[in-house]
């Protein structure tokens, strides 16, 4: 699972220093799963070995083994297993000495444990035991051929039933340019509660489970650092978005709308918050009478990360289906319930493509079903470059969104996506993303060279405070071209909003004019980056970069100039790893937010159970 901890701590990521939420482990109670196993069989539960990790084959021998026994042993395992993740204070991820007692690692423990033990039976249950070893790294996965070059579902670009033409179309009142909103990451917390405790001892807190807090320690209206997005504060961001004058002619949202308190969700819980964000905007004069695009982020499945494809994850697929209903075509609708996976028009000969990104992720941040196999399991790329050639045929631009930059996909699937926005750049406008919290960019080269950028992915910066202040961006548009012309960053000061009682939303900044270019062209952002290379910590453009990251929260001192140039340059890891190299800059591993369950203690969980099927 994926949860996490706001302390206000300073944490490394990506070679950028931002306060946010520090990940939790709890993939770490695989190893008192492990515990529990042995100690409630009566088995020796077997030492980690040195990198805990166990040879392929034994690995195989272990799942053959411990599959059998599996669901009998759940109830027993995660009972016994409760109180050891107890002792062990969640492996320091909960803290009894805080305000929540003991209440903090009690209720942590007992969400957690239910969960990972149903993911490791899970996958023991649907693939081989080369595919769940291959997923906890213990085999080295088999090379694996390139998406097949047919799609299980196709997009029908001519299809317009079910399609609303909406007001907006097709003149836009004869002005020359547009605008459009995009938001990600909002995290909302359902459960946020004012006066609830903050000090909880848990990953996140303002939950009325952890009791009222202390003078000081008390959760306010418009949310409080220690937690996610307060519905006020969303609320309020949606009223925002509705005054924006002139109106946006559609709206974009690149998903994780579920907030972080992974232990204790459940499917309901998490379709909960994604129908409360779009009957928000359904409420709003906006949403009413334009297109909203939403997409799917890691933090959707119930577990978080663990998506399992077509006919396991119906029911988040539907959900949302029904809850994105007003504005989806047939077309539309018909492919996000078979795979997550979309398109829809947003304007006159501009559509935007939607992509369920975070299914390819795998690694202990990333989705053990798809590392089981490490295949396109709804064959959504030939899907994707399918819909790009229909628009192609039939001149029509895209702007393709997806929850996850092109760094966070798993190889060889980072190759597929930049060669499919690579051969598509005459059609893709740019790309759209999240996942990150804070406020980036990144450009893309083409692949014959790697010297002509053929695409920017912006990633807006995160609703929830995790990464900054709650934010939201206005993109402008020619309306012939769809070339992007510039953006407004828009926040709310979310100190401001709980010591004066009111939610005010300002633009921070228009892009061009704050940070001195020309335009947003790739070619454009790269001469800023090179700027910093050669520059200092003072030059005034890395400044305010710096500043808009978080929103105004975090000082500029406290970002890493190179790495965020580098990050602009480079749109993999080899690439931001190379880029490091070249400017001789001493930083740490390009990452993003997210957990999950631990590949070393998954194998420790086989050990022990291969362990107790022998007794």
């Amino acid at each position: 699972s994926d949860v996490y901890k706001r302390q206000g701590i300073n944490a490394e990521y990506g070679g950028t220093h931002v306060t946010h939420m520090q990940p939790f482990k709890p993939s770490s109670g695989v190893v008192i799963l492990a515990l529990a196993v042995a100690h409630a069989t009566s088995s020796p539960a077997p030492p980690l070995e040195s990198g805990g990790f166990l040879e392929c084959k034994a690995c195989e021998l272990a799942a053959d083994v411990v599959r059998p026994v599996v669901n009998p042993l759940k109830p027993v395992i995660v009972d016994v297993a409760v109180p050891i993740c107890k002792k062990v204070n969640a492996t320091h991820q909960c803290n009894p000495a805080s305000a929540g007692g003991e209440w903090a690692c009690d209720d942590l423990c007992k969400g957690m444990m239910a969960t990972e033990m149903n993911v490791i039976a899970d996958l023991l249950h649907q693939y081989p035991s080369r595919g769940v070893c291959d997923a906890l790294t213990a085999c080295t996965p088999p090379s694996q051929p390139g998406p097949s070059g047919s799609a299980g579902v196709r997009s029908n670009l001519s299809d317009t039933s079910g399609e609303k033409v909406w007001p907006v179309w097709p003149s836009h009142g004869g002005k020359p340019s547009g605008s459009f909103v995009h938001f990600t990451d909002l995290h909302l917390q359902l459960d946020y509660e004012e006066g609830t405790n903050t000090d909880c001892g848990q990953p996140i807190c303002c939950r009325k489970e952890a009791g009222p807090g202390a003078a000081g320690k008390q959760a306010q209206k418009f949310g409080d650092w220690a937690c996610d997005l307060a519905p006020a504060t969303l609320d309020s961001m949606f009223d925002a978005i509705s005054t924006l004058n002139p109106p946006p002619d559609f709206v974009l949202n690149t998903g994780d709308d579920p907030a972080h308190d992974d232990w204790a969700q459940t499917k309901t819980s998490n379709l909960a918050s994604i129908g409360y964000v779009a009957s928000g905007l359904l409420n709003t004069s906006i949403g009413k009478s334009r297109p909203v695009v939403s997409a799917f982020g890691n933090h959707a499945p119930v577990p978080v990360n663990q998506f399992q494809g077509p006919g396991l994850d119906d029911w988040l697929y539907q959900g949302a289906a029904t809850a994105w209903g007003p504005w989806l075509s047939d077309d539309a609708r018909r492919t996000l319930e078979f795979g997550g996976f979309y398109q829809m028009r947003v304007a006159d000969k501009l559509r935007a493509v939607v992509m369920h990104s975070t299914m390819f992720a795998s690694g202990e941040s990333g989705n053990w079903f798809f590392a089981a196999n490490r295949t396109d399991m709804a064959e959504q790329f030939p899907w994707l470059r399918d819909t790009l050639l229909q628009a192609r045929a039939r001149g029509e631009k895209v702007l393709l969104l997806r929850h996850c930059p092109i760094g966070d996909f798993s190889a060889p699937f980072d190759a597929y996506m930049r060669n499919v926005t690579d051969e598509f750049s005459d059609v893709i406008v740019a790309s759209f993303a999240g996942h990150a919290h804070t406020s980036w960019v990144t450009v893309l080269n083409d692949q014959a060279t790697e010297t002509e950028p053929v695409d920017v992915t912006y990633v807006s910066g995160s609703g929830t405070p995790g990464g900054g202040n709650p934010t939201f961006r206005v993109f402008h548009y020619d309306l012939e071209t769809f070339e992007i012309l510039d953006f407004d960053q828009y926040w709310v000061d979310m100190d401001q909003a709980n010591r004066d009682g009111e939610a005010v939303w300002t633009k921070g900044y228009s892009a061009k004019e704050y940070f001195g270019i020309p335009d947003l062209t790739g070619k454009s952002w790269e001469a800023l980056a090179r700027t910093w290379l050669a520059g200092t910590d003072q030059t005034e453009s890395w400044i305010h970069y710096a500043t808009a990251m978080t929103r105004g929260r975090t000082p500029a001192s406290k970002q890493n100039r190179v790495g965020e140039a580098c990050r602009i340059l480079s749109d993999t890891n080899d690439l931001y790893q190379k880029c490091k190299k070249d400017s001789s800059a001493n930083l740490a591993t390009k990452t993003q937010p997210g957990s999950g369950l631990s590949v070393q203690l998954g194998q420790e969980l086989l050990k022990a159970g291969a362990a107790k099927a022998k007794a």
